[in-house]
């Protein structure tokens, strides 16, 4: 409870009492119902009284909204705010006059702002409200005459499939082509979508075994896309609120094509034709504003049809061409006319065209084998993927193959940066998520540590490759000259020796290490970790000690170093110690 009345800077002894409800045996006498329970005298002290300054100060939240009067209380007018912390919630922040926290303040106004200019943003705010809470309760509807129509409405004795493909054939507009009000809503859209599309689907046709099946199947299938194109349209809110932006100037003839119909029915027939030509997202003839691309490809014959806006330009089309078809990139595209003509990326299209293309396959997804590479040794994995799978698909498959988590595993590609002293250095980048293959062939993964280490097979193949560039004449002859320069072993610790022995081993090796996916710097370096646990196989270790017979000099690979003698004039001292005693 709260004790309201109480003067500031006053000390005051408190003490609470309270009355417990427990189950008794006598249920008349109000003792056996209840146990009165009072608590130790406390002594309490008030805090200082609200000045001006907290008045005209301090009655703001922490949001910075000015709070008044609370909707709890009778005696406090303002908000008057305490202290507070930042972790706090605004039910915890309390009110430093009445105790109530600042939620049960009424919201006045803004702080550093006028009254006057708060009550306009306010009251623009609720008209805005108001504005949105209206436009979703009532749909967008278009003026415009549509009739409604289900095959359940076809006369006795018509097949009911036949009667769906006339009305959907005669349709001015998509509206009509699923029979539905301008203003129907979702739901009925799908459930006139579905209704009409299994009557008229042409396998179910096929099956019916009515007279003149085959005229009958070509008709479905021509109703079954208009269907499905209306459908594409009116089920999805943005497109089907573009469509009816354009659909709205069009009621008058489609009201002119209804009167029509009262006078004769190869006039309505004539005329519904005509408005058909002009649909909105027709595919026979796109609107004023909009153009029919041909794409063919140059090589398979492969054909897109792309309707887009008048004055797009080519690499507009490019970029729409990858989109759709989920390929690329756009700059791997090369675009020509029907003489043969390359066109440049800003020539923009007025009119309906036919145009061929290399570069990006306009047929269905195909398998590609995509090359992945462990950023840290080269070493390579092989994956058999469609052409149009995402980035985020492929670390989820690398990650399965590698049997580690996929929050473990980044994917990208390997950049090359040069500085001014022409020096290349190599870094990662990962890609978007969201990212497409776009025509890659190969990428990169990396994680916390090596991801892709050789498989016996694959590390025996390597050190034979290694081997036969070895054994070739050029590096024997090379090594013999060196070898002859240098006596043995005394030139092991040279380090002019060592600096021509690589450079002569580097460039017998460079071809057999990038063929295998080991470039830059630290090739070898990257081909001996991606050995991993293969390293200690006896098959490797023989071939090992056969590249070692090659190369003369090494032990593993690597140059054995000899042991550096003990000086003789540690000797000597102990000489001259045991004489002197």
């Amino acid at each position: 409870g709260k004790v309201q009345g109480l003067k500031s800077n006053s000390a005051y002894y408190v003490r609470v009492a309270a009355h417990v409800h427990y189950p008794g045996t006598d249920t008349k006498s109000a003792k056996s119902l209840c146990a009165k329970v009072v608590g130790d005298w406390a002594e309490g002290q008030t805090s200082a009284g609200v000045d001006a300054t907290e008045e005209s100060s301090m009655s703001f939240d922490p949001l910075a909204k000015v709070r008044g009067k609370c909707n709890d209380c009778t005696h406090c007018p303002t908000f008057i705010l305490s202290k507070y912390s930042y972790l706090m919630r605004l039910d915890q922040v309390l009110c430093r006059r009445c105790g109530c926290a600042c939620t049960s303040h009424a919201v006045v106004g803004e702080y550093g702002k006028s009254q006057e200019q708060w009550s306009k943003e306010q009251k623009r705010r609720q008209e805005d409200q108001k504005r949105q809470t209206a436009q979703r309760r009532s749909p967008p509807s278009v003026e415009v005459e549509s009739k409604t129509w289900s095959p359940d409405d076809a006369p006795s004795g018509q097949d009911k499939a036949k009667f769906a493909i006339n009305q959907v054939m005669a349709a001015r507009h998509h509206y009509e082509t699923l029979g539905v009000k301008p203003t129907a809503s979702a739901k009925d859209i799908r459930n006139a979508y579905r209704q009409i599309s299994l009557r008229i689907h042409p396998d179910k046709v096929q099956s019916s075994g009515a007279g003149d099946t085959a005229g009958l199947v070509k008709e479905a299938e021509a109703a079954f896309k208009l269907v499905s194109s209306a459908y594409e349209i009116l089920g999805d809110g943005g497109k089907r609120a573009a469509y009816d932006q354009k659909l709205r100037p069009m009621a008058k003839s489609f009201a002119a094509t209804s009167n029509n119909s009262q006078h004769g029915s190869s006039t309505a027939a004539q005329a519904a034709g005509t408005q058909r030509d002009q649909w909105p997202g027709s595919e026979a003839a796109p609107n004023k504003g909009e153009i029919l691309l041909t794409v063919r490809h140059g090589i398979s014959g492969e054909e897109v049809r792309m309707s887009m806006n008048r004055g797009t330009t080519v690499v507009g089309l490019k970029r729409a061409l990858c989109k759709r078809l989920k390929r690329g990139p756009p700059e791997s595209i090369d675009i020509v006319d029907t003489a043969g003509c390359p066109m440049e990326d800003h020539h923009r299209f007025a009119v309906d065209a036919t145009l061929y293309c290399v570069g990006i396959s306009l047929g269905a997804p195909k398998m590609v084998t995509l090359d992945v590479r462990d950023y840290r040794t080269g070493a390579r994995l092989y994956l058999d993927i469609l052409d149009t799978t995402s980035i985020d698909s492929i670390r989820k498959r690398v990650a399965k193959e590698l049997q580690v988590k996929e929050k473990d595993i980044q994917v990208g590609y390997s950049k090359v940066n040069q500085d001014k002293q022409k020096f290349s250095s190599r870094r990662f980048e990962a890609f978007p998520p969201d990212e497409l293959l776009n025509g890659r062939r190969q990428v990169y993964v990396q994680g916390s540590r090596v991801l892709i280490y050789l498989n016996l097979e694959q590390g025996l193949k390597l050190q034979r490759d290694l081997i036969k560039a070895y054994s070739a004449e050029n590096f024997q002859q090379r090594l013999d000259d060196l070898i002859a320069r240098y006596p043995m072993p005394e030139s092991l610790g040279n380090m002019k020796f060592r600096e021509e022995f690589g450079v002569i081993v580097r460039d017998a090796q460079k071809e057999t290490l990038s063929k295998w996916g080991f470039d830059g710097d630290f090739a070898a370096q990257h081909m001996m970790t991606a050995f991993g646990k293969v390293a200690q196989t006896q098959q490797v270790y023989e071939l090992s000690i056969e590249i070692d017979k090659l190369l003369r000099i090494t032990t593993g690979g690597m140059i054995a170093v000899p042991q550096r003698q003990k000086k003789p004039v540690a000797s000597s001292a102990k000489g001259l110690a045991k004489t002197a005693r």
